[in-house]
Parts: C-alpha cells; sequence; structure tokens
C-alpha cells in the first residue's frame, strides 16, 4: 500500500502535458496524448492514438478497449515490410513492459473502432475503456481533431 501511495504521489505534478492536457491514470498506467481524427460521412472505422506508460516494476497486459461509439475496439499494429508492403496485425493483447512507455500513432500501434455507431466530430471526444485484466481498469476521453489533422 505504501508503494501505490508513493508512486501516486510521485505521479501528481506529471498528471499534465507540456501543453496542459490532463493525463489519465490508474494504478501503473498512464495514458497521454489521445486523439482521433474526424471521420467522413458513412466511414465505419476509425483509428485512435495515445501513449502509454507503465509506471510499475511489472510488465503490464493490455487486455482489451471498449468504447460505446463502435461494436467493438481491436488492438492493431501497423508496419511497412522491407518489399514496401504495407501490413496490419491484429493483437488479441499488447504486453506493455515494466517501466517504459508504448506509443500509439500512425504507422505504428492504434485502437482500431469497428462498427461505429455515430460519426466522429470534430471537438467532440470518444470514451475509451482499456482492461488490463485482474479488475484494473482505465478510463481516457480522446479527443477528436479534424479530419485533416496531423500530429507534430
Amino acid at each position: 500500500m505504501y508503494h501505490l501511495i508513493l508512486t501516486l504521489l510521485l505521479a501528481i505534478p506529471m498528471l499534465t502535458t507540456a501543453v496542459g492536457e490532463p493525463l489519465h491514470a490508474n494504478q501503473h498506467m498512464l495514458a497521454s496524448e489521445p486523439w482521433a481524427r474526424a471521420t467522413p460521412p458513412g466511414a465505419n472505422t476509425a483509428a485512435v492514438y495515445l501513449t502509454l506508460t507503465n509506471t510499475g516494476e511489472q510488465d503490464n497486459l493490455l487486455k482489451s478497449v471498449e468504447t460505446p461509439l463502435a461494436e467493438r475496439v481491436e488492438i492493431h499494429e501497423s508496419s511497412v515490410s522491407q518489399h514496401g508492403v504495407h501490413q496490419m496485425r491484429w493483437h488479441k493483447s499488447l504486453r506493455l513492459p515494466a517501466a517504459s512507455t508504448t506509443h500509439f500513432a500512425p504507422g505504428s500501434y492504434h485502437l482500431m473502432l469497428i462498427g461505429l455507431k455515430q460519426p466522429l466530430k470534430d471537438g467532440l471526444e470518444v470514451p475509451l475503456q482499456l482492461d488490463f485484466g485482474e479488475g484494473n481498469f482505465l478510463s481516457v476521453r480522446v479527443p477528436i481533431k479534424p479530419l485533416r489533422y496531423q500530429p507534430n
């Protein structure tokens, strides 16, 4: 218990990003810089990006993600082979190593919202529930950026 309290107290000063956006935190996981692009009319899928930091001393496992805005959310990884072929790989879960940061970004890991129930509109948010197992959840509110948004 002491270790948990100390970890949370040390994390409090870090609960804002450089641009002042709040972070989302649970026992040993921090989510920062979440975003998604607005979707064009009729789109059935969308990608969500964020950064997950495991502040703990043990590996963690992202088991699943849910949102009320889509039928399901899948963990994907995009890559380009040495022959220039674009590939997307589905992960049933994703290991998040201890004391490390995992970036979900275009061309890398991302959360794929499948079966959108409504278009994603600029200025609104996507509520996500990340499940790390054993009752360990993290709620994240993802701001929706303009359709042509490009991260820095």
